[in-house]
């Protein structure tokens, strides 16, 4: 557990600030039904932007050898997830389409991962990276079964 908040350490301020929004906004919208999901879309596609054209800034690069093409592809994926949660926070109609379609690149984002994963000095970035598949992958699923089963 240690090693967890050690990683979670690396993230940037304004990530952690919206990632804890958007959980509470979950919390609070579907758990006790506080608000009315204004606030999930707004911190939503908040940290989408801060994912993709952001990305560069926020997911960093541990090479800093001016190559951004894994921290801007890393965004992008997530910012994908981001609006498949987005699209089923609106109750569309076949959200599973849209779920798979999100797996799909999470999917593609661990594969990447992991494989530059045995990089020798950048594991706590690629773990911090994972934390975020995690993450997207809870919530998206969480929406699934929120759709489906109600």
């Amino acid at each position: 557990m240690k090693r967890f908040f050690e990683v979670i350490r690396q993230a940037s301020i304004i990530e952690k600030i919206a990632t804890a929004s958007l959980l509470l906004s979950i919390v609070f919208h579907y758990g006790i039904q506080l608000t009315e999901g204004v606030d999930i879309a707004v911190f939503g596609m908040f940290l989408a932007i801060l994912y993709f054209p952001l990305g560069f800034i926020f997911l960093k690069n541990p090479l800093n050898n001016g190559n951004y093409l894994l921290p801007i592809s890393l965004g992008a994926f997530f910012s994908i997830n981001m609006a498949v949660f987005l699209t089923g926070a609106l109750n569309v109609v076949d959200y599973i389409y849209s779920f798979l379609f999100g797996l799909f690149f999470l999917i593609v984002a661990t594969m990447v991962i992991i494989y530059n994963l045995k990089r020798a000095g950048f594991k706590e970035y690629f773990y911090l990276q994972l934390i975020r598949v995690a993450f997207l992958a809870i919530i998206n699923t969480v929406q699934l079964v929120r759709i489906y089963c109600t």
